[in-house]
């Protein structure tokens, strides 16, 4: 036997589906081992079988004389045929089949098939010689492989899987991409408002520090009259307001994101209070020419609110009406009521907010364009501080606008009479506003801040009130001093440059607890640190109370 008849035997043993040669009248002339284990037959069992269709099921015979047959003797191949065979148990096997038929004479007839003597017909071989004999190709020869459709529909169905699930993770990945794309949108938008907002704040400390400094060149001036001195300290006091009140609103909006805000309420007379709010933005308004229209109710009305942060939500919203109105506008408040809720609406004739705008506009860093600089309109935090302190006060604020210049309309709604739980606010209040004993002997005072002109001034404003006064720069210092100046008043500022004021604080302590004749010094805490839990430690560490810089003239004169 040759090399290559030897290669098609090792390759017709070894296939991983079914094998069979089938000759004429679906005799079968040889199969592999595969396809005998899949039917339970020895090989000797199935070669001796007279015609293959008895290995198929009643309907897969009928096809077979049907289609199988004449198909495969036009076309000369069948593919993909599903046909179900029986088991030697008679159980149905489901199988996918591709057939071929090759004629006696071909050069690509099997050798197994043409040799194998012993299982074909005395008639058969007579046949077959005639047809060497003429050359004829009558003698045909069908090669069949057999596949177990369940193995075929197993790998379709993981091909299927795989694909979806690639079309799946493609899906995924291009969302994932869009959802990026939209994100650095996003980041860069706000990015681009951080930047406007820090060139608006740069801009808006900068205003007041101009009028500060002229202020400041013109007292040193001797030429200068008490009069026009008065006049100009009335200048400094304004421009120092405005700061003030910029950075306690980005200190209000910080606390707001932090939760740190605790809110005093009391029984507030609504009234009031929206008069207080007037009249702290009339200079606004009248300045601009507009035209105020108050609609309240005769009856008195009260919630429990914190007066001051109730203030600040109206201030605000009428110091925005007024802003964004052009010159001789018309703003107004509404106040209304029902059963469990006051209603306050302002509403002005001014630029208005685009429709597509008005969800934004509480946004941190919104701002109106009406056309204005930048610098004109404002640091765009306002609304957002509005919204903050309007949902403490467990309230809801919106706004509508018929579009652009068609005015704008803010509502705001607050429970009435709906007393909060206020355990955690009274704890909050009574560490803080701890009381300084009043005494006739304070009246050795010493000073410490880092910053000397601060510390100066201070001293200079406590030698105008008839205290002896010392003044330190860094906290040993203050430490050392208190033990040989023996103060009876200490206003300590917190970020000292060697160790903190709470160090500074601890230590006195210690030292009056271990020194019989030490004196009885009331500690203060005065910082830009003015966070409740600023206000804590400084209490923990000593201080008799917290005050945020920049103190004003009254709060010194209380702690005296």
């Amino acid at each position: 036997m040759s090399n290559r008849a030897l290669d098609r035997e090792a390759i017709f043993e070894s296939m991983p589906c079914g094998l069979m040669v089938v000759g004429r009248g679906g005799k079968l002339l040889d199969v592999n081992p595969i396809l005998c284990g899949w039917l339970g037959y020895e090989r000797q069992e199935l070669l001796e079988l007279n015609e293959f269709q008895t290995l198929l099921s009643i309907g897969s015979r009928l096809f077979h004389h049907t289609h199988w047959m004449p198909l495969l003797a036009m076309q000369g191949s069948l593919r993909e045929i599903q046909i179900d065979m029986l088991h030697k148990s008679g159980a149905k096997i489901p199988t996918l089949v591709n057939a071929t038929r090759r004629t006696f004479g071909d050069e690509k007839v099997s050798e197994r098939a043409t040799k194998e003597t012993d299982n074909t017909s005395e008639g058969d071989q007579k046949d077959q010689e005639k047809a060497e004999e003429k050359g004829k190709a009558s003698f045909a020869v069908d090669y069949i492989a057999v596949f177990l459709a369940k193995d075929r529909k197993s790998y379709e169905t993981a091909i299927l899987d795989a694909r979806k699930e690639a079309e799946k993770s493609f899906s995924e990945l291009k969302k994932t991409k869009q959802a990026l794309d939209k994100l650095n949108q996003t980041l860069l938008a706000e990015d681009q408002k951080k930047n406007e907002f820090l060139a608006t704040l740069a801009h808006e400390l900068r205003n007041p520090l101009v009028p500060m400094r002229n202020v400041v060149e013109l007292i040193k001036e001797d030429q200068t009259d008490p009069e026009e001195k008065k006049e100009l300290i009335d200048v400094l006091q304004r421009q120092l307001g405005q700061i003030t009140h910029l950075v306690d609103d980005l200190l209000d909006i910080a606390r707001i994101s932090k939760g740190a805000i605790v809110l005093k309420r009391t029984e507030l007379d609504v009234h009031t209070a929206l008069n207080d709010a007037v009249l702290l933005a009339m200079p606004l308004i009248d300045k601009k020419e507009h035209t105020l229209n108050l609609d309240f109710p005769e009856h008195k009305l009260f919630c429990f609110a914190d007066p001051t942060r109730f203030t600040q939500i109206v201030l605000n919203l009428l110091t925005n009406a007024a802003k964004y109105t052009e010159h001789g506008g018309v703003i107004s408040i509404t106040l209304s009521h029902d059963a469990d809720t006051l209603s306050i609406v302002i509403k002005d004739n001014g630029i208005g907010v685009a429709q597509d705008k008005q969800r934004e506009i509480f946004n941190m860093f919104s701002q109106l364009d009406d056309g204005q600089p930048m610098s004109s309109q404002g640091l765009g935090i306002g609304l957002s501080l509005v919204k903050g302190l309007v949902e403490l006060h467990d309230g809801t604020i919106t706004v509508f606008s018929e579009g652009r210049d068609k005015g704008c309309e803010f509502s705001v709604s607050l429970p009435i009479m709906q007393k909060p739980d206020t355990t955690d606010e009274g704890s909050h209040s009574s560490s803080v506003i701890t009381a300084v004993p009043k005494s006739a002997e304070n009246k050795r005072a010493l000073v410490v801040d880092d910053n000397r002109d601060a510390a100066d001034t201070t001293a200079r404003i406590l030698l105008l009130q008839g205290l002896d006064v010392q003044v330190c720069y860094d906290g040993r210092s203050a430490i050392s001093m208190w033990k040989t100046f023996r103060p009876n008043l200490m206003l300590l500022d917190i970020g000292l440059p060697d160790i903190s004021g709470y160090e500074v604080a601890r230590e006195i302590c210690k030292l009056k607890s271990i020194t019989e004749s030490a004196p009885d010094t009331s500690i203060i805490a005065i910082t830009g640190w003015g966070q409740e839990a600023d206000k804590r430690k400084a209490l923990e560490a000593g201080c008799k109370r917290h005050f945020t810089k920049p103190i004003s003239m009254s709060q010194l004169k209380t702690i005296l």
